[in-house]
C-alpha cells in the first residue's frame, strides 16, 4: 500500500467502499509496474510490439521519452536489466533520435 501520490487517493476510495460493504472498480497498477511485470513475463519483444497501446493505457504520449523515462525509473530502483531492455526497445523504435 502507499500513502503518497495519486495511488493513495485510489486506495482511500476503495478502503472506504470495503468498510461500507460497497462495490468498487479494480485498481489499475501504475504503468511502471505494468512494464516491469510484462518484461518479466512476456519479454521485451512483447513490450515493443505493444508500446503504443501501453502508453495509451497509461494516458501518456508515445514518443522516445516514454521508455527513456521508465528506463531511468528502473535504474533508480536498481532494476538495471529491465532499464537496459527498455533503452534497447527505445533505440529500435526511435533509431534517428539522438536521445535514445
Amino acid at each position: 500500500m502507499a500513502n503518497t501520490g495519486s495511488i493513495a487517493d485510489e486506495l482511500t476510495f476503495r478502503i472506504n467502499a470495503i468498510l461500507k460493504n460497497k462495490r468498487f472498480p479494480p485498481l489499475n497498477y501504475p504503468i511502471k509496474n505494468v512494464l516491469y511485470n510484462l518484461l518479466r513475463s512476456e519479454g521485451s519483444e512483447y513490450v515493443k510490439l505493444n508500446a503504443t497501446k501501453l502508453a495509451e493505457q497509461a494516458g501518456l504520449p508515445f514518443d522516445e521519452r516514454f521508455f527513456n523515462y521508465f528506463g531511468y525509473q528502473f535504474i533508480e530502483a536498481k532494476k538495471i536489466e529491465y532499464a537496459i531492455q527498455l533503452f534497447k526497445i527505445n533505440v529500435e523504435l526511435f533509431p534517428t533520435i539522438p536521445n535514445t
